[in-house]
């Protein structure tokens, strides 16, 4: 069949996604290198949302080069936020397989990090190969953060020696405010297990890749995720989970995933129905869905990255391939896709990429804030050969964002 050969391609390239070794830490006496995010630069532009709303996009910026505060592969999976106010920003966020809490005055003036989650290793454990926490939650006054975990025991290694992995998302608590974190366990699993497989060489399985946000009434937590199970002939895209808060906590055995029009299988190995799929988009996959709410728009808003797997495998410039925006008044019913940028949405030696964004709002009312992703203008690994002149690894930029209602 045709588009099962499609799907192969398309988990070969989500293969990508997994291959992010924490390179070593620059010595106190080099400061790390700026690398301009990309030729030409990115400069302001005002785009469309619709309901007569216009998003104005600034000119895109470094905010944490390439082995700043010793972090190398950054900000992967997403970036959570714990405290942002004047004069005092702290983020949590993956750098190669492991979290970090990241601090300083403003997303331009990080200044300190700190390791606080980083794979068991157990091979019994659903999260013994990679643990990268994404966005934050809070609930009865508690702090929790949600992440994506590989499962690598017993997987087929890629073509450059790296794992295969089963994906999952984990929970972690701060009953200090974000100073240290304690896994609670697992909230998502695949409704197919490990040893599924779609097609032969399917090596990307599970479901991860999460984001998570708290509902304005403050009465549900939502997790997105990607299915990688590729089950249905539905290629890899968004689906969701919740969790009623009225019951307590967010802890395992709350969430109940959306399965045709409601919230009725478990989070553990229960079905899924996708929410936002762009498998119309020429059998592209949605990627790193990570929401917030704006109480300026009345909507739940969603960057994501779209991966058209055509592109970047024929080697064609990436035209549907970048990240994109969505809005929903309920959260699970979301809006045409706006795209933000175009560029790879995974790993390529040698290539551009920008993946994994996250908006960070200056406050309450949603209006202004930071579109935050992960970029490389030529994208080296840590594992193969490094002669790529003028190479490195992912590091952090961001886009101010405005949003303007328009008179019709």
């Amino acid at each position: 069949m045709r588009l099962i050969r499609v799907l192969g391609a398309v988990v070969i390239a989500l293969a990508g996604f997994g291959c992010r070794p924490a390179g070593p830490a620059p010595t106190a006496e080099t400061a790390p290198e700026v690398i301009p995010p990309r030729t030409p630069p990115l400069g302001p532009e005002t785009l469309s949302i619709g309901d007569g709303v216009q998003l104005r996009l600034g000119a895109e910026e470094t905010l944490l080069p390439d082995g700043a505060l010793g972090l190398h592969y950054m900000p992967d999976i997403g970036v959570g936020v714990i405290d942002n106010e004047p004069g005092k920003l702290r983020l949590v966020f993956a750098a190669g397989w492991d979290s970090y809490r990241v601090e300083g005055t403003d997303i331009k003036h990080l200044s300190k990090a700190n390791k606080i989650l980083w794979p068991t290793g157990k091979e019994t454990d659903f999260d013994n190969g990679d643990t990268g926490i994404s966005q934050v939650l809070r609930a009865g006054g508690r702090l929790f953060a949600i992440y994506h975990a590989e499962d690598h025991h017993g997987m087929p290694k890629m073509q450059n020696g790296d794992p295969g992995f089963y994906a999952g998302v984990g929970l972690v608590e701060s009953e200090d405010n974000g100073q240290k974190w304690v896994r609670r366990g697992q909230i998502i699993k695949s409704a197919k297990p490990k040893e599924y497989k779609f097609f032969p060489d399917h090596i990307v399985r599970g479901a991860g890749l999460p984001g998570a946000v708290n509902d304005p009434t403050g009465r549900y937590a939502f997790v997105y995720y990607t299915d990688l199970s590729l089950q249905e002939n539905r290629g890899a895209q968004v689906c969701m989970a919740r969790a009623d808060l009225n019951d307590g906590p967010p802890l395992p055995g709350r969430w109940k995933k959306y399965y045709k029009g409601e919230f009725s299988e478990p989070g553990i190995g229960g079905n899924e129905t996708p929410v936002l799929s762009v498998l119309a988009m020429d059998e592209a996959s949605a990627l790193y869905p990570h929401a917030t709410y704006s109480d300026y728009l009345k909507k739940y808003v969603m960057v994501f990255n779209v991966n058209n797997w055509k592109e970047a495998q024929g080697g064609k410039p990436p035209v549907i391939s970048g990240i994109y925006w969505a809005t929903s008044a309920d959260g699970i019913h979301w809006s045409e896709p706006v795209k933000l940028l175009n560029d790879y949405a995974y790993q390529m030696l040698g290539k551009s990429m920008s993946t994994e964004p996250t908006v960070i709002f200056d406050g309450r009312e949603g209006r202004t804030g930071w579109v935050v992703y992960e970029h490389s203008p030529k994208w080296i690994g840590g594992w193969v050969d490094q002669s790529v002149v003028g190479g490195v690894p992912h590091f952090m930029v961001g886009r101010r964002v405005e949003l303007r209602r328009v008179d019709p």
